[in-house]
C-alpha cells in the first residue's frame, strides 16, 4: 500500500512541476518580448530610413549635441540614435 501512495505522490509532484515550468516559460517569454520591444525602440515612430539598396555611408561626427543626438559632417546633419535613453543635456 505504501508503494501505491508513494507512486501517486510522485505523479502529483511531477504534474505540479511540469505545470509550474510551463507557466514560468510563458511568463519569461512575455517579459522577454516586452524587453525586446523597448530595446528596438518600438515605442515611437522611426525618424530615419535605411537606403533601399542596402548601401550605407560613413560620416564623421562633428559633435555630440546631447546623449543620443549627433551632428554629422560635412553638411551638419543631425542624427538621433533610436533605442538609446540618455538625459537631454548639452
Amino acid at each position: 500500500m505504501a508503494a501505491y501512495k508513494r507512486s501517486r505522490t510522485q505523479q502529483i509532484l511531477a504534474v505540479v512541476i511540469v505545470v509550474g515550468l510551463a507557466l514560468l516559460k510563458v511568463w519569461l517569454d512575455q517579459h522577454d518580448e516586452a524587453g525586446q520591444r523597448r530595446q528596438r525602440g518600438d515605442a515611437g515612430p522611426a525618424v530615419g530610413t535605411v537606403p533601399a539598396d542596402g548601401a550605407s555611408d560613413w560620416f564623421e561626427v562633428e559633435r555630440v549635441v546631447d546623449g543620443d543626438t549627433l551632428l554629422l559632417e560635412p553638411d551638419h546633419t543631425r542624427a538621433r540614435l533610436q533605442g538609446i535613453d540618455t538625459p537631454e543635456t548639452v
